[in-house]
């Protein structure tokens, strides 16, 4: 039986068989081959992606077998073929990212679900979450000036009654007889869920949650739970009707889009019309209450990307990523203006039915092994 050395840890040799590796002699020339080029030409040549990274960068051992950073798979030839394959974001693919992050960021259909999908399309590989995080600083732009009026009416009302205006009793600070002081209470309270959970739950959020298979399963379930709540539940409160608890409640159904699939404005909607919140009201709920974790999330990936993107090897660059944001405002924009006209008149079946279709597409290309259901482990593993 032939072995060949692990070269993964040359500094641990372990000795495996070739049929372990998932190759032939032929395939472990072919690529014995293509270690000497990198090693002789690498950043010289643009014939495949990962000449220009290092070795150990493009190997791990994986139970002493070699195994792609990328994708996982077990395999030395498996290897070479998914590192040909992958490409970073051009300008052109940030740019329609960035137009379905607008077109699928309000409505209850899960925008980072969408941009996973497309990207493993288009790009073969996910956008990851940096990138995601800040073109959704777009569309959360478009909710603030779309919402403009409300919001500074929130914030003058709860600053006012914070500072005593409307009595120095601590009742009368935490907004007593103030609708719009005691709302921008209920904000607070309704992000606390996706600030702790998002903070505590990072890495797993940006790695093992974003399987697509998982998000096939909740774009599935949360699109039943919509058509059946909404189809079910009486429409009968406002806004003006909330209450600690129910801010509690959208909080959580706004955490649960922590998980690509679940998507945040379907979360809290689903949540508001199984509490008997109008249609209207449950979305511009959802709308607010997002600017706090989603603006926050935006500058925070912002910032890491700002000191990080040279790691990255999907980011397509500050230009790039500033033009898909860009474009995510505008459309976002018109989005939001037609899904408040949508939701005053129509039920939200079409978005489950939409969300059921799409989930079975996706298990369909993900069983056919079109697009691989587990995102690129390097940008994972920060490699």
């Amino acid at each position: 039986m032939e072995v060949v050395t692990d070269v993964a840890r040359p500094s641990q040799p372990r000795m495996v068989p070739l049929s372990s590796l998932g190759m032939c002699k032929r395939e472990f020339r072919m690529l014995s081959m293509r270690f000497v080029y990198v090693l002789t030409h690498r950043g010289k040549s643009r014939d495949a992606d990962w000449a220009t990274l290092p070795v150990r960068s493009i190997l791990k051992a994986h139970n002493g077998i070699p195994a792609c950073c990328r994708c996982g798979q077990i395999g030395l030839f498996r290897v070479s073929k998914c590192f040909r394959k992958g490409e970073s974001m051009n300008f052109f693919q940030a740019i329609v990212l960035g137009l379905v992050q607008a077109l699928t960021e309000y409505l209850p259909v899960s925008s980072s679900a969408h941009i996973r999908i497309v990207g493993e399309l288009m790009l073969h590989n996910d956008p990851g979450a940096a990138f995601t995080a800040i073109i959704q600083l777009g569309t959360e732009l478009a909710v603030i000036l779309y919402f403009r009026h409300d919001i500074i009416r929130i914030l003058s009302h709860w600053f006012s009654c914070l500072f005593g205006h409307n009595g120095t009793d601590w009742r009368d600070r935490l907004g007593r007889g103030d609708q719009d002081a005691t709302f921008g209470w209920y904000i607070i309270i309704g992000t606390m869920p996706i600030l702790i959970v998002g903070l505590l739950f990072q890495h797993t959020i940006e790695s093992t949650l974003r399987n697509l298979w998982i998000t096939v399963t909740v774009l599935l379930l949360f699109g039943v739970i919509l058509w059946w709540v909404d189809s079910r539940f009486p429409q009968k409160k406002t806004i003006k009707e909330m209450n600690a608890k129910e801010a509690l409640l959208y909080g959580v159904g706004q955490m649960l889009a922590l998980i690509p699939g679940v998507s945040r404005s379907g979360g809290t909607i689903t949540f508001g019309r199984a509490m008997g919140y109008t249609r209207e009201s449950a979305v511009r709920v959802s709308f607010i209450m997002a600017i706090p974790a989603v603006f926050g999330s935006g500058l925070l990936e912002a910032f890491k990307a700002f000191t990080d993107y040279k790691s990255d090897p999907m980011f397509p660059g500050w230009g790039a990523t500033i033009a898909a944001t860009l474009v995510s405002f505008f459309v976002g924009y018109i989005v939001i203006i037609g899904f408040l006209k949508f939701v005053s008149t129509f039920s939200y079946k079409v978005f489950a039915v939409y969300r059921i279709a799409l989930a079975v597409l996706v298990a369909v290309l993900l069983l056919a092994g079109i697009i691989p259901a587990a995102p690129s482990a390097a940008l994972s593993l920060g490699v």
